[in-house]
């Protein structure tokens, strides 16, 4: 059986001491895991906190991933949480 991947996806980055999701973003390739072009409330985070990031979703289209990102973001900023992400 041959299984094709999905070439977008969401992610997010997690504080693994408390758990708290501090940024969600959408991305192809190794975007998940790469800090490169990243705003400066992400890297100060990054640098002074136990981090991690996993893909949470995969997508056929880029606008598919991009509404879910949204609507993402949006569900953990109601939360206090993705105190990272611009919108």
């Amino acid at each position: 059986m041959r299984y094709v991947l999905k070439k977008f996806y969401v992610y997010v980055w997690k504080d693994l001491d408390d758990g708290n999701i501090f940024y969600v973003g959408k991305g192809c390739g190794k975007r998940y895991k790469s800090l490169r072009n990243r705003n400066k409330y992400f890297m100060e985070y990054v640098s002074s906190h136990n981090v991690n990031s996993e893909i949470v979703a995969y997508f056929d289209t880029e606008d598919e991933a991009f509404e879910y990102e949204e609507s993402l973001m949006k569900h953990y900023k109601d939360m206090g949480q993705c105190k990272c992400s611009l919108m």
